[in-house]
């Protein structure tokens, strides 16, 4: 028997060519497939929306739709919810942490195109 194991990892056109030191989620953050998700402080929440889908389409997301919720737990680290959805239309939240690193963004709820997430150059540049 012959057993083969796979990985799949995000290859990104265009990788990031700076550096960013800081562990603040807010701003704008790229997925292997073209999504972005922009993060804004309202209130005391985290809000991320798909400002471009990317492959998100497929699912029925649309522009600008609130697709996580999170709040500050420790520098760094934001636990909320990820919304998912099937190729229905059918939507359904998970809980989530996230993990900001510099210019690299890991979670633990969304697909295999946002585990993995980089800042935007245009969120580097607007702050």
């Amino acid at each position: 028997m012959t057993l083969f194991a796979a990985s799949f990892a995000c290859v990104y056109a265009n990788p990031p060519t700076f550096a960013v030191e800081s562990d603040d989620l807010l701003g704008s953050w790229e997925g292997c497939d073209g999504r972005i998700v922009t993060f804004t402080l309202e209130d005391d929440q985290y809000v991320g929306r798909y400002t471009e889908l990317g492959g998100l389409g497929w699912f029925h997301f649309t522009e600008n739709e609130i697709g996580y919720t999170a709040t500050q737990a420790v520098d760094g680290e934001y636990v909320g919810q990820v919304s998912w959805r099937s190729t229905s239309g059918t939507q359904a939240w998970h809980s989530n942490t996230i993990q900001i690193e510099g210019d690299q963004y890991f979670d633990t709820g969304s697909d295999a195109c946002s585990t993995e997430m980089i800042r935007t150059s245009e969120s580097v540049r607007s702050r």
